[in-house]
C-alpha cells in the first residue's frame, strides 16, 4: 500500500494572511492572543487542505511565526540573557524580541538556510551555558489537529543541526559539545508527544547531508544515553537519506551481530550520526537497556535497503 506523506506545508496563506496578520501585531494594531488566533485558523484550513487531497501522513509543527530554527531556540530555553530573564515558558515578546531586536538588545544574528534564500535565527552560544524546556509548541500544535480528528506527525529541528548552526560566543565555546545537555529535552518533548498520541515524529537533521567536521563525526558526545520514558516513534530527515523507527512489542534483534536492541523498538533505515544520536535516545527508554547506547541499528539499514 502505497501512503502518501508531505515533509512539509507553507504556512503564508493563499494570500498572505499570516504576514499580514504579523505586520500588523508588530505595529501594535492586533494583540498577541489575535495573531495566535490567526495562526490556529491557517493551521486548520492547512491541516483540512491535505487531508482533502488524500494526504496520509500530514505534518505539525511545520508551521512557526517565524522560523523553525527560532522555534528550536524557544523549545530548548537558548534564550540569550540581554532578552531578560525566562520565566516557565519563553513569551511571544522574547521570541519576537530575538528575531527583531528592541531598543535595549539588538536582534540575533540571521543568516541564510544552507544554499537557499531563506533566512532563519542563529542560536548563540556561551560558556556554562544551560537549557530546559521552555516550549510547548510541538505538543500544543499537535493536540491543535488532533482535536480536529487529524492524527499529524510532528516535525522536528534535529539537535546536530540545530548546534552545527549556532555560533559560539567567547573562545573555547564547541556548539556540539553541548549535545549531552540537550539530547534529554529532546527526549522530554518526545514523551510528550507520544504521552498526547504521536505515532510517528519527523526529525530533520539536514547537515548530515554536508560534509562534517571532526567534531560531527566525532561520536563520543553521542554515547551517554540521556534518561528518557517512552518516546515517540522516529523520521530522522536529512536532505537525502530517510531513518525510520517505530514501536514494537517484542526485543529485535541485530541480523549482523545477534545482539539485542533495546525492548520496544524497530529500527529501520538509519543515517550515519543520527543512527547513534537516536538510538541513544531510544536505548535509554527501555527499563532493561543497558547503560550505553545500543549501536546496532546501521546493520539493520543495510538489511532494510537491501529489500526495498
Amino acid at each position: 500500500m502505497v501512503i502518501a506523506a508531505n515533509l512539509g506545508f507553507p504556512r503564508v496563506g493563499a494570500r498572505r494572511e499570516l504576514k499580514t496578520a504579523l505586520e500588523a501585531h508588530w505595529k501594535g494594531e492586533i494583540s498577541a492572543e489575535a495573531l495566535a488566533a490567526e495562526g490556529a485558523r491557517l493551521r486548520a484550513i492547512h491541516w483540512r487542505l491535505q487531508r482533502a487531497a488524500g494526504i496520509d501522513s500530514i505534518p505539525s509543527n511545520d508551521f512557526s511565526f517565524y522560523d523553525q530554527m527560532l522555534d528550536a531556540i524557544a523549545l530548548l530555553g537558548a534564550l540569550p540573557e540581554r532578552f531578560g530573564a525566562l520565566g516557565e515558558r519563553v513569551t511571544p515578546e522574547q521570541y519576537f524580541a530575538m528575531a527583531r531586536g528592541t531598543k535595549a538588545a539588538p536582534a540575533m544574528e540571521m543568516t541564510k538556510w544552507f544554499d537557499t534564500n531563506y533566512h532563519y535565527i542563529v542560536p548563540e552560544f556561551t560558556a556554562g551555558q544551560s537549557f530546559r524546556l521552555a516550549s510547548l509548541k510541538p505538543v500544543e500544535e499537535f493536540l491543535e489537529a488532533k482535536a480536529l480528528g487529524i492524527l499529524t506527525r510532528p516535525v522536528l529541528i534535529g539537535p546536530v543541526t540545530w548546534l552545527s548552526l549556532g555560533k559560539a560566543r567567547g573562545e573555547g565555546v564547541e556548539p556540539l559539545g553541548f549535545l549531552p545537555q540537550i539530547l534529554p529535552i529532546y527526549a522530554e518533548i518526545l514523551a510528550r508527544l507520544a504521552a498526547a498520541g504521536a505515532e510517528w515524529v519527523q526529525m530533520d537533521e539536514p547537515i548530515l547531508a554536508l560534509d562534517l567536521s571532526a567534531a560531527q563525526r566525532s561520536m563520543a558526545a553521542f554515547r551517554k544515553p540521556p534518561k528518557s520514558a517512552a518516546l515517540a516513534p522516529i523520521i530522522a530527515r536529512g536532505f537525502s537519506r530517510t531513518a525510520l523507527m517505530r514501536l514494537s512489542s517484542k526485543p529485535k534483534r541485530n541480523p549482523a551481530s545477534g545482539a539485542k536492541r533495546p525492548s520496544g523498538w524497530i529500527c529501520s533505515r538509519m543515517a550515519n550520526s543520527s543512527a547513534t544520536t537516536w538510538s541513544s535516545i531510544l536505548a535509554s527508554s527501555s527499563p532493561a537497556s543497558p547503560s550505553r547506547a545500543w549501536l546496532g541499528c546501521k546493520a539493520t539499514a543495510r538489511a532494510a535497503s537491501s529489500r526495498r
